[in-house]
């Protein structure tokens, strides 16, 4: 199926698909056959990329909705995001967030107890686990916030981050680590 112009997106688990939302509020299924989506990210060309957590594959959509494997082999990947021209994913069994190139070589970045979803705004990479957001600067300085139950994560031109968690709530941490939004906001 092919996306629409301002489309949004989601994995669906359950049904093992990804589901297109219109401006209009509509719905339809934009892709099927996939076995546990997790993590969405999108190129700089309008690809849409999608770990798919139950074969330890990473799968690119075009705009027209035609699929490839881009990456194979990863241990449970769940969160995705580009930094730069590298795709971040996180792979959940082997403790790690990896970098995949365009090539399709992977390196491993860094360490994390089962990292979650992953959010790169330059020039900070956000990475959720268990039980913490943790933000990695430029330099590789890492700041480090408890959350209990984080699941999602958005972040906003100042840096404040948005932490959805298993009770429904959602978490604001300003840029320091601390709970609260940064003093512009």
């Amino acid at each position: 199926m092919r996306a629409g112009a301002g489309d949004l997106f989601a994995t669906d688990p359950m049904r093992n698909s990804i589901i297109a939302y219109a401006l209009n509020g509509s719905t339809r299924t934009f892709a099927t056959d996939l076995n546990n989506p997790q993590g969405l990210a999108y190129d700089g060309f309008g690809n849409l990329f999608v770990a798919d957590q139950g074969s330890g594959n990473i799968y690119k959509y075009t705009a027209d909705g035609t699929r490839t494997t881009f990456a194979t082999g990863l241990a449970d990947p769940g969160g995705v995001t580009f930094s730069g021209m590298a795709l971040a994913v996180s792979e959940q069994s082997a403790d790690m967030v990896s970098r995949i190139e365009t090539n399709g070589t992977k390196t491993a970045f860094m360490s994390f107890t089962s990292p979650g979803d992953l959010r790169f705004e330059p020039p900070n990479l956000y990475v959720l686990n268990d039980a913490s957001l943790t933000t990695i600067a430029a330099d590789n300085s890492t700041t480090n916030f408890l959350v209990t139950g984080p699941r999602g994560i958005a972040v906003n031109s100042l840096f404040d981050a948005f932490v959805s968690t298993d009770s429904g709530d959602i978490v604001p941490i300003a840029p320091d680590g601390t709970e609260g939004l940064s003093p512009l906001a």
